[in-house]
């Protein structure tokens, strides 16, 4: 089976089917979530097909090892005939860390198998397992960013596949919603409600699939002649029998700024300019919404990231509304991130940008208090929105 090639498209565009042949290694990669987990449930799906059952091993990359995932995939099996081993967060799995690498010592099967010290960083592991992969085994491994190299080429001379799962556009995301809500939910999402939940909710499968999941409910109830969930998804549409419609006004009143409340709320006061209204609204985020301090610094680096982009942007004379569209910029963040954007230089916006993402690590290995690294982040993103 021919590599299915790295791909700029969106998610929408993106094949959802497994293939004829399951591969034997898949890497999944990209923003949409949504596709990248359809994806592992269509392989598994197939693998079942094929095998009758199926032995599931997940492993995150953010703390397993190289030398573990690959015995795993050598071991056999004690009931099913095949098994399928998922890892996420397989860019953190592919880290050069030498060290560990070298620690091993040549003690597990996976080590064993490689033919050189050389051979022993997690990486070049991978690559001596992908020469000659397992047939027993299938690996998936998924993951947000993905650094093409020479095990793309390995992998694909194996039959394996790369596929990148990229988010929606606004107008694709409005279409696609728009056809969810009538195949899936059995309601009509008028083009301005498509608009104002595309506004909200933004561009995430998950997230508007969601919304719509709830939306529904309110339209059948809100409908003069309520028609079953049930009886509308089971078939073709019975033209005589009308369809809830989900409304602006609907959309407005159910999904509100939900987007830009709970957690990523943290977003607008990080920009507010006024560094103890900053410091305060993070304090409610950690201590009264329980809110994660990492996944705090997720949205603080989605921050920074937009930030990066818009300033790099407009100063090279971009117009403000082909950035917005480029950097995914979208309702009260959106403009404040403009705002931000059309006066801070590409220097101080990739300063801040490095200062989120060495934050990010640090909370996420335990360098440092998570609390106080989250502190010096939010200063910095208030100064710069003064």
């Amino acid at each position: 089976m021919a590599k299915a090639p790295a791909s700029s498209k969106s998610a929408a565009s993106a094949p959802a089917q497994a293939p004829a042949g399951v591969p034997p290694i898949a890497v999944l990669h990209g923003e949409e979530r949504s596709l990248i987990l359809d994806k592992t449930s269509a392989i598994r799906a197939a693998l079942e097909s094929l095998h009758g059952q199926c032995d599931l091993i997940t492993f995150d990359g953010n703390s397993a090892r190289v030398a573990d995932v690959l015995d795993e995939l050598r071991s056999v099996g004690l009931i099913a005939t095949h098994k399928l081993v998922v890892v996420d967060n397989a860019d953190l799995l592919m880290k050069e860390r030498e060290d560990e690498a070298a620690a091993e010592g040549g003690a597990s099967p996976a080590l064993a198998a490689a033919p050189s010290s050389s051979t022993r960083t997690p990486r070049a592991m991978l690559e001596s397992y992908a020469q000659k992969p397992e047939p027993a085994s299938t690996l998936v491994l998924r993951a947000g960013t993905w650094r093409a190299g020479k095990l793309d080429k390995i992998i694909a001379d194996a039959g394996g596949i790369i596929v990148k799962y990229m988010p929606m556009d606004a107008f694709e995301a409005a279409r696609w919603a728009t056809d969810r809500a009538r195949t899936h939910h059995g309601c009509i999402l008028t083009p301005d409600a498509a608009a104002e939940l595309i506004n909200l909710s933004g561009v995430s499968m998950a997230r508007l699939d969601s919304d719509l999941d709830k939306l529904a409910v309110l339209a059948a109830e809100n409908a003069e002649s309520p028609v079953p969930a049930s009886a509308v998804k089971s078939g073709p549409a019975d033209k005589a029998t009308p369809r809830p419609t989900i409304t602006r006004e609907m959309v407005r009143a159910l999904v509100g700024d939900s987007r830009e409340e709970q957690l990523w709320d943290i977003q607008i006061h990080a920009l507010s300019g006024n560094p103890a209204e900053a410091i305060r609204q993070l304090r409610r985020a950690l201590e009264v919404s329980d809110h994660d301090p990492v996944a705090i610094g997720i949205a603080y680096v989605d921050l920074a990231r937009k930030l990066d982009g818009a300033a790099r942007g407009l100063a090279s004379g971009e117009n403000p509304r082909s950035v917005a569209g480029k950097v995914k910029l979208w309702g009260r963040t959106g403009d404040s991130i403009l705002r931000i954007a059309e006066r801070l230089s590409p220097a101080a916006a990739h300063e801040l940008f490095r200062h989120a993402i060495e934050t990010d690590r640090k909370n996420k290995s335990g360098e440092g208090d998570q609390i106080r690294n989250l502190e010096m982040l939010t200063l910095h993103f208030a100064r710069l929105g003064g």
